[in-house]
């Protein structure tokens, strides 16, 4: 009995380990085919550098920033904003929910070649808010400068402003982490 019991769970081991396998082939096939189509991107992990005061009053989605990370495709650019786990009264017993992120996803309206940098441009309107997110790629640079930075990224909302009732901007900067990064793919798929 003992020893169907230990075949029984070997077999059902073995069965999930199939499972997963093939759910990662489907997704690197589906990849695979995203590039072919044109629709490669690439990724960055990013630190947050600044934040404007008023950028909370003009996109009140945009509070408690902890970090983000942006996905750059020919065709758009994709922020994603992580947001802080809200504060617990001390000496209370909160239930702890992870806030959603943030997402603002444009459409790239210009490339520009600048001496020390290629600036991918992305601009649109969103939730009454005129949105501007600029990437910033100094990976290829050989300019003095820049050495030290992999790239930026700015993210600028227009609208109005809660506190003072009138048409107001602000600006948010993100450093690129470590490296502008194509997706994963796996050797045998490419």
């Amino acid at each position: 009995m003992m020893i169907l019991g230990v075949g029984g769970f070997m077999k059902s081991v073995l069965i999930s380990i199939l499972v997963t396998i093939a759910a990662i082939n489907v997704k690197a096939a589906n990849n695979f085919r995203m590039q072919e189509s044109g629709e490669a991107y690439v990724f960055a992990q990013l630190n947050v550098s600044s934040i404007d005061k008023t950028l909370n009053q003009i996109n009140p989605r945009f509070q408690s920033v902890t970090g983000a990370n942006v996905k750059l495709s020919a065709k758009e650019i994709l922020l994603v904003v992580n947001k802080a786990m809200p504060r617990c009264a001390p000496g209370m017993m909160c239930i702890q929910v992870m806030p959603a992120p943030l997402q603002i996803k444009l459409a790239i309206v210009d490339i520009q070649q600048t001496p020390c940098s290629v600036q991918y441009i992305a601009r649109g309107t969103t939730q009454g808010l005129n949105e501007e997110i600029i990437v910033e790629d100094f990976s290829n640079s050989t300019c003095e400068m820049v050495l030290n930075s992999i790239g930026t990224v700015t993210y600028t909302a227009e609208g109005i402003s809660s506190a003072s009732q009138t048409l107001e901007s602000a600006t948010a900067v993100f450093s690129v982490q470590n490296e502008f990064m194509l997706p994963v793919m796996p050797k045998a798929i490419l």
